[in-house]
């Protein structure tokens, strides 16, 4: 689950869909940047309000703002950082 003020956003490793809840309605908007057996592999956020979903084994991901809207996407992998995500860098050689 990631979330921002406006939106959460739930996903699984179960399945290839995502869901977007709007938190004034809770009106639901399931979503997918993949096509193929890909499911929900993350789902990061930042304190700007930016949301990133990652689809398995470098598939495909989804950045979308602070209002719901995609503005990026495509394959590989994604995510955002932030003061409560952390990651351990691979070694260069």
């Amino acid at each position: 689950m990631g979330a921002n003020a406006k939106f959460l956003y739930i996903g699984t490793n179960q399945d290839q869909l995502a869901v977007q809840v709007q938190k004034s309605n809770f009106a639901i908007t399931q979503f997918s940047e993949v096509s193929g057996p890909y499911n929900v592999t993350s789902i990061t956020a930042d304190k700007y309000g930016f949301v990133t979903v990652t689809w398995g084994h470098g598939a495909g991901f989804e950045v979308i703002d602070k209002n719901g809207r995609a503005q990026v996407g495509g394959g590989g992998d994604s995510f955002m950082l932030n003061t409560s995500v952390a990651t351990i860098p691979s070694a260069v050689q």
